[in-house]
């Protein structure tokens, strides 16, 4: 499972524009995901925080529903780009089973 966090200095960019990794992703055998957040400009004051918190969810997703598309939910690997690069930091320093109910597996490696 590898989820991409894309950048975009957290004003803009789009899942939609880093389509063009999947093919190389998914013909190695790995599932692709490439979540979006909110825009920096959306999310006011709070921010980074939101944006943060946006990325954790669709990880936990990910983790949660992995099975259901043939995914393993103890082989996720995250990366990010950019502002991406940032939350996927984030992301990899929370306390999953206090914060998203996930196990403590549910990243496994990163890369920023």
């Amino acid at each position: 499972m590898f989820i991409f966090v894309h950048g975009g200095a957290w004003l803009g960019g789009s899942s939609r524009e880093y389509h063009f990794a999947a093919e190389n992703i998914t013909t190695a055998g790995a599932h692709y995901v490439t979540p979006d957040f909110i825009a920096v400009g959306a999310a006011m004051a709070t921010f980074f925080r939101v944006m943060a918190d946006q990325v954790r969810r669709a990880i936990a997703w990910v983790s949660k529903n992995a099975a259901s598309f043939g995914g393993d939910p103890n082989r996720i690997y995250l990366c990010g780009q950019s502002s991406g690069a940032h939350l996927s930091g984030v992301a990899l320093v929370t306390d999953w089973q206090k914060d998203s109910a996930c196990p403590p597996t549910s990243s496994r490696a990163g890369s920023c």
